[in-house]
């Protein structure tokens, strides 16, 4: 038996959720790192392989590129960027395009000889948990790419399908960071939401047990808090004053067009199904408890706020 330690292909290793795996992976030091990345520029290779990490092209919309970087590798981590077609061409496009993505990860993960254990970064479906009275782009094109998996792939029951929950930088992007109302001194945050909703930070590194998850569904989150107060830690971290102010939809889009639509229908949709809004029917959901994780050694919520300069925002 080779005493060489096991590959581990990781997609959008230069982005926050799959430079976290990465770290991860590094820190274990029970793996060899390759980063699967389309634009090979210094810029984007340079701060990996100085780590170590092997670098590899491969783009998400050429499935022959992905089997070439995939080959010899006994693990991979695979995760799509819904928003940049987003940005690009708006949300049904997007979804069209991610999906297209994420089916040529799939195949190519199912032609990888030797692969042992597949790690796919989704999100359950708005539409299925609300009976179609949300539906979220950036979650149905991942979660329909998981119908994709089980179907099409047998070979596949090595698959984790992990879902990593709401991130605590989430408050650096405009839509959801709290603005000075210097009227009050305080800082607002506005949300299309009559009141209160349940969100889950996630913690910023995700780490599963292929015995005990593969053929899973994983939910990577730290803690449960509500919006009142996560925005309650936002300002105690911050030492700001903070107030809470609900809205509608058509304004949260009007505010932050396009976008406002996108988050404001997620958050809408958490709002209406609650905590089954991290479930999918048929399938067991393995949480932190399930796992033995102990969620100390992860970056917390507040550890990860005090490391951002709120002021440049």
């Amino acid at each position: 038996m080779s005493s060489e330690k096991p590959i581990v292909a990781v997609t959008g290793g230069t982005g926050g959720q799959g430079g976290s795996v990465i770290d991860a992976l590094l820190e274990s030091g029970h793996y060899r790192v390759r980063a699967v990345l389309r634009n090979l520029t210094p810029a984007k290779t340079k701060p990996l392989s100085d780590r170590g990490v092997e670098i590899v092209q491969g783009d998400l919309e050429d499935k022959a590129s992905l089997v070439k970087a995939f080959r010899g590798a006994n693990v991979i981590f695979a995760m799509t960027d819904f928003f940049e077609p987003f940005v690009k061409y708006g949300p049904q496009e997007a979804e069209k395009r991610e999906l297209a993505q994420a089916k040529n990860l799939s195949e190519a993960a199912a032609e990888t000889s030797g692969l042992s254990h597949y790690v796919w970064s989704t999100l359950p479906s708005s539409a299925i948990l609300s009976k179609g009275k949300y539906h979220t782009p950036h979650f149905e094109s991942k979660a329909s790419v998981d119908e994709y998996i089980l179907k099409q792939f047998p070979e596949l029951t090595k698959t984790t399908f992990l879902w990593i929950a709401y991130y605590a930088n989430n408050l650096t992007f405009p839509p959801f960071t709290p603005n000075l109302l210097k009227t009050s001194g305080k800082y607002g945050w506005y949300s299309p939401l009559g009141h209160l909703l349940q969100l889950i930070p996630s913690e910023t590194s995700a780490r599963t047990q292929p015995a005990l998850t593969r053929g899973s569904y994983v939910l990577a989150e730290v803690e449960t808090l509500t919006n009142g107060e996560l925005l309650e830690r936002w300002g105690k971290v911050t030492g700001n004053s903070t107030v809470y102010i609900p809205g509608t939809l058509e304004a949260y889009n009007e505010l932050f067009p396009a976008w406002g639509l996108e988050m404001g229908v997620m958050l809408q949709f958490w709002e209406a199904v609650g905590d089954a809004s991290w479930s999918r029917p048929g399938a067991t959901l393995l949480r932190k408890q399930d796992l033995g994780i102990d969620t100390a050694r992860f970056t917390g919520l507040d550890a990860a706020w005090a490391q951002i300069d709120w002021k440049k925002l």
